[in-house]
């Protein structure tokens, strides 16, 4: 029996808008909302004819990550970074040819170390398995938060 690939597609919409495609998955829901901001994407549910993601154009990127890191193969009309065919990239890998870790990056870009553990919390809050995320996921981000830990420690 072979794996099923999960499939998921951003597509240009009108005003500036990109459609997120995807089943329902609350993981990537959730992620969204954080990594994306509040303003920058909308939902449409079923009573306006969604269910429907949508984000506005300069966060696609972030949306297409998402989506690569959740473990899904995304479509896309759009110049996605790497992208020449119409599909997204395959998730970033680092020297040993292992995924790396998609939230390493986030900790060091914050700018402060509270603003960092800010960031942290409300990621394990939608990660957890024991809110129906995943185990992948927050290993993941307890790793890279880890990291950074030991990154900023000053020296006694």
């Amino acid at each position: 029996m072979t794996a099923r690939t999960k499939k998921a597609g951003l597509y240009r919409d009108t005003g500036g808008w990109v459609r997120v495609a995807f089943p329902f998955d609350r993981v990537v829901s959730d992620t969204l909302k954080i990594i994306v901001g509040r303003g920058n994407y909308r939902y449409d549910g079923p009573d306006k004819g969604g269910p429907c993601w949508f984000v506005l154009e300069p966060y696609a990127q972030d949306a297409a990550n998402v989506l690569l890191v959740n473990g899904y193969e995304v479509e896309t009309d759009l110049p996605i970074a790497g992208n020449s065919r119409g599909s997204a990239p395959a998730a970033p890998s680092s020297s040993n040819g292992t995924a790396s870790n998609p939230f390493a990056a986030l900790f060091q870009v914050a700018g402060t170390e509270k603003l960092a553990h800010a960031i942290y919390r409300a990621l394990v809050k939608v990660l957890h398995p024991d809110v129906g995320g995943s185990n992948i996921l927050t290993q993941q981000l307890n790793d890279a938060w880890s990291e950074y830990e030991q990154s900023n420690t000053l020296p006694f």
